[in-house]
């Protein structure tokens, strides 16, 4: 078994992909010497903690440096991977993956393709949003909006995500320090927290540390535990598409408008202006994934 990916947060490894889609923490490593496991890398101690190194007979392309992602640049690869295409481990990671798709599900034509790579099936996206359809139909009409374009943007960030769901997983304890998106609608941390504050969305009023008065001193960690559940992840996004259209009334409506409303989903918080344009993500959302929201959800 071979490493081929690392996961590096603040300058060490934290956790290892195998040529075998296997996945490792490395306090689970060092803990259960698991490193026999590999044929690649052999244990190294500096006082009290381990580190992974590689055997001396590796080449260069097999050096943990250059197997090496940054959790940064792992997150941001959700919103655009080209980055993280131009180190060859990643690259090499999402072949294999793809490769394993492939022999799961022959025809092409169920692959959800993103920016030239298939991230998942239709199959399962489906499986992952239909059972949460009544709280789609519900958080959409208690906040006035389309309900299969609340649905097409969940189908975006759950086909994105599922590339990587099981590293993000097995890392979860360390996105807590970062303002990381969450859940199944992929909701930031200080998002949710800015929504609570705004009075768009609290998802346990008898919280007293979710208060208007409290939640800003409360660690992102307290916020995350709320965010994992996609009924919550779910209000939120309802409640985020409505501060949308609230932010943007004074200068245009943007009600009707769900490309802009799907681009604006991905994007930083932006100043209103009179001129907005959607991207290649808000059309693809409003186009290809909204008829798929109409075909896993309608009628249910």
């Amino acid at each position: 078994m071979k490493i081929i990916l690392a996961i590096n947060n603040k300058g060490k490894n934290i956790a290892f992909v195998t040529d075998n889609q296997q996945f490792f923490l490395l306090e689970k490593i060092a803990k259960e010497n698991l490193v026999r496991k590999f044929d690649n890398v052999h244990a190294v101690k500096n006082g009290n903690q381990i580190y992974l190194r590689m055997n001396h007979n590796k080449g260069r392309q097999d050096n943990i440096s250059s197997l090496s992602i940054s959790l940064t640049k792992l997150l941001y690869s959700l919103d655009d991977i080209r980055p993280a295409l131009s180190l060859p481990a990643f690259k090499n990671y999402l072949t294999i993956y793809q490769e394993s798709l492939k022999k799961q599900e022959e025809n092409k034509k169920n692959f959800i393709i993103i920016e030239g790579y298939a991230r998942t099936t239709k199959d399962k996206v489906k499986n992952k949003i239909v059972p949460y359809h009544r709280e789609i139909f519900e958080v959409a009409a208690k906040f006035s909006i389309d309900p299969y374009l609340l649905a097409a943007i969940i189908i975006d960030e759950i086909a994105r995500l599922s590339p990587l769901e099981d590293i993000f997983d097995l890392i979860k304890i360390y996105l807590f320090e970062k303002n990381t998106s969450i859940g199944i609608a992929q909701i930031k941390i200080d998002t949710a927290r800015d929504l609570i504050i705004n009075g768009y969305y609290n998802p346990n009023t008898q919280d007293k540390n979710l208060s208007k008065e409290n939640i800003g001193k409360v660690p992102r960690s307290y916020i995350y535990k709320y965010l994992i559940e996609p009924k919550h992840s779910i209000f939120f996004a309802a409640a985020m598409i409505k501060s949308f259209i609230d932010n943007w009334e004074k200068i245009i409506d943007i009600s009707n408008k769900p490309e802009i409303l799907a681009t604006l989903y991905s994007l930083p918080r932006r100043k209103p202006h009179k001129n907005p344009q959607s991207n290649s993500r808000g059309i693809q959302i409003t186009t290809e994934f909204y008829q798929l929201a109409k075909e896993f959800i309608k009628g249910k």
